[in-house]
């Protein structure tokens, strides 16, 4: 029992510390820090803090997700649309590495897309369903995050987008 006790203290005290990997992706407070692995550059580990200063549209997607690929067209138009202005799409699966090159390969999208097997990603930003779209300003703050209300995610995000810019 006094085990117990200790460990749920140590785990409060490093939550607290903000220690656990997660975050608050909440609206208008510091974006949570993550690393996930370039897809087009093997081995390459990028940080969200990489993208400061850039408007980062962050997608939690996989393979298998019908609605997930229903909405890579709206992603892709807004990468184009939006990326000579500085916008940086992280395009985020947390599937095998060969599943997501085939789907590059088959879909050939625009955007760059990252691998998330560890699950950094997505313990900080959780949410539990895919797809799922936070918006992240230029000073690293979330512009937007999408949650179970959200009537229009795509049309919220690009909202976002564009005010961030």
């Amino acid at each position: 029992m006094r085990r117990a006790i200790l460990f749920v203290l140590a785990l409060s005290i490093l939550y607290a510390a903000g220690c656990t990997g997660g975050g608050d992706p909440s609206i208008g407070r510091a974006a949570p820090d993550f690393q996930i692995e370039s897809i087009n550059e093997p081995g390459k580990i990028v940080k969200l803090s990489d993208y400061k200063g850039k408007v980062v549209l962050l997608d939690f997607w996989a393979t298998w997700c019908g609605p997930c690929r229903e909405l890579a067209p709206t992603i892709d138009a807004m990468n184009t649309k939006y990326g000579a202005k500085g916008l940086q799409v992280l395009a985020i699966s947390d599937e095998d590495r060969s599943t997501v090159e085939q789907y590059k390969k088959e879909e050939g999208h625009g955007y760059p897309l990252f691998l998330d097997q560890l699950n950094n990603a997505n313990n900080a930003y959780p949410g539990g369903y895919i797809p799922r779209l936070y918006v992240i300003d230029r000073q690293g703050k979330v512009a937007y995050a999408e949650n179970d209300s959200t009537t229009d995610p795509a049309a919220e995000a690009e909202a976002a987008i564009q005010k961030s810019l």
